[in-house]
């Protein structure tokens, strides 16, 4: 938590309305302004860290993938979580590893069956 410096109050309860605050608000206090200042210093805090980790997941999969001839065809199925993993930080991407973004909580029938297809195909070819 220190690394990133980002409270562990915000990620535990994050801010409902922080996509909400009125940028012009003339009876802002400074008790207002300065956690809206706290809120963005740990959203760009949280982000950084979602990004990195992003990275270093989507390593450890790509090294996955290209040794995934190495595991025995029955125990392909195994691998199969790396599809959805794959789709989430594809997701995570578009968004900008902002993890408490509303299009990542809701999944429409389209990215429910964009998943399906994807899991679909890597079980029936073996490769993801």
């Amino acid at each position: 938590m220190r690394k990133y410096s980002v409270p562990s109050r915000y990620l535990l309860d994050p801010p409902t309305d922080r996509y909400d605050i009125d940028e012009n608000n003339n009876n802002a206090t400074n008790d207002y302004t300065q956690i809206k200042k706290e809120y963005k210093e740990s959203d760009d805090s949280l982000r950084k860290a979602v990004q990195e980790i992003a990275f270093v997941s989507r390593a450890h999969l790509h090294e996955a993938r290209n040794k995934q001839n190495m595991v025995p065809k029955d125990g392909r199925q195994a691998l199969l979580p790396a599809v959805s993993a794959l789709h989430y930080l594809e997701m995570l991407e578009k968004v900008n590893y902002d993890v408490l973004h509303p299009m990542l909580n809701a999944a429409p029938e389209a990215q429910r069956l964009n998943v399906a297809l994807l899991l679909g195909r890597a079980w029936l070819t073996g490769v993801f």
